[in-house]
């Protein structure tokens, strides 16, 4: 099994009521980037986000490994 995979999103910024909002569609998990820029070809052509079809991303990632090692917040606990 390989030791690493791409994750492919589609992601855009759009003004919205005098702010600005981020928009961000996961699609998947692949194992190559040929995958992925098949995956957004497929995407495409049956019409998925066409009016920006230049905002998908795609990035590689290291598998069975911790990706995120600091920075954790606890969450608010409810009052018992």
């Amino acid at each position: 099994m390989a030791d690493q995979m791409y994750i492919l999103w589609h992601a855009f910024e759009t003004h919205v009521d005098d702010s600005y909002e981020d928009f961000e569609t996961f699609i998947g998990f692949f194992s190559s980037e040929g995958k992925c820029r098949e995956a957004i070809r497929s995407l495409l052509a049956k019409g998925y986000f066409t009016s920006r079809s230049d905002k998908f991303e795609y990035e590689p990632y290291t598998i069975d490994r911790i990706a995120w090692t600091s920075g954790f917040v606890r969450g608010i606990e409810e009052d018992k």
